[in-house]
């Protein structure tokens, strides 16, 4: 599409968590009271879409990234012939 503006979408780079930042907010996250397991089973299910959304927004990011790769490859391919 001829109008697509990556810097425009969304998903752009700005909103990206660096992945020590992820895996140190999963370390607290996952962190459990084992005196409280009714508690921290229901704390599972929150956590499990928590982690969910980001697992779907990076992949929606790789989808994303790898058809502008695959734009500019092809741009690529057609000025040297």
């Amino acid at each position: 599409n001829a109008s697509y503006n990556p810097i425009c979408s969304p998903l752009y780079y700005g909103d990206i968590m660096k992945l020590d930042e992820l895996q140190q907010m999963a370390e607290i996250d996952m962190k459990q009271d084992d005196l409280e397991l009714a508690d921290e089973s229901l704390r599972n299910a929150s956590l499990h879409q928590k982690y969910l959304n980001h697992l779907n927004h990076y992949k929606q990011l790789l989808i994303m990234k790898s058809g502008e790769y695959n734009i500019l490859k092809r741009k690529k391919w057609d000025s040297h012939c």
